[in-house]
């Protein structure tokens, strides 16, 4: 068989892409790469580069940045240029700015990051679409500085099943304070499990959460998992 190294880039078939259309976003999440600066990329011109070949794939991922700053007339060049509904993540924005209504029906999934930190609470008018709208999906980041709050928060929204991404330290963000580090370790994958039990609809995030200990804090998982298996 040949290696995928020797395959021409005309053979290959790609079933789903993510694409970050702007690096912009009207959120400082310090976890985030994303900035509120003046960060700039020619977004219709991405489009119009790769339009020729988006009708060939089964599934499309809109980030950013935030996509809810991109405006309504780039909005209905994207949608009336192809043929299959989009995925979209957002942190509201394009929720809150009217853009998801103006276009919901060419929407397979929106993906609400729906607080910035867990000691925030969802906006009303957020929290009463996610309860009655199947094409909204609520995010949240957990990392090593907010997993303590995790418990609390899911027992605040107990009607609600949060998607939850997990930091997994493959990127170290600068602030004014230096270097910090948002990658779980034991000690917050200890919190993390904790809000997890009674809630078997989380149970399946378990591999990813030891995935991100393996990475950032190798040396302290043997032992933790050593002393839960004796």
């Amino acid at each position: 068989m040949l290696s995928p190294l020797f395959i021409p880039m005309s053979k290959l078939y790609i079933n789903s892409i993510c694409i970050g259309l702007l690096a912009k976003c009207n959120w400082t999440c310090k976890y985030c790469i994303a900035r509120n600066d003046n960060a700039t990329i020619d977004e219709v011109q991405i489009l119009e580069d790769l339009m020729p070949h988006l009708n060939k794939l089964k599934t499309l991922y809109i980030s950013g940045g935030e996509p809810g700053l991109l405006s309504e007339d780039f909005w209905s060049k994207v949608f009336s240029s192809i043929d299959f509904q989009l995925r979209i993540c957002t942190n509201g924005t394009f929720f809150k700015n009217g853009l998801y209504f103006k276009f919901r029906n060419d929407i397979k999934e929106l993906m609400v990051h729906v607080v910035q930190e867990l000691d925030m609470e969802i906006e009303e008018d957020i929290y009463h679409a996610l309860l009655f709208d199947d094409k909204l999906t609520p995010v949240i980041v957990v990392h090593r500085h907010n997993a303590h709050l995790l418990k609390d928060f899911l027992e605040k929204y107990p009607l609600i099943t949060f998607q939850i991404f997990f930091s997994d330290g493959s990127f170290t963000v600068y602030h004014y304070d230096g270097e910090y580090q948002y990658g779980l370790d034991v000690k917050s994958a200890k919190h993390i499990i904790k809000a997890f039990s009674g809630k078997p609809r989380y149970l399946n995030y378990t591999t990813r959460i030891m995935k991100c200990l393996v990475k950032n804090d190798f040396k302290n998982v043997n032992s933790w998992s050593n002393k839960n298996h004796e």
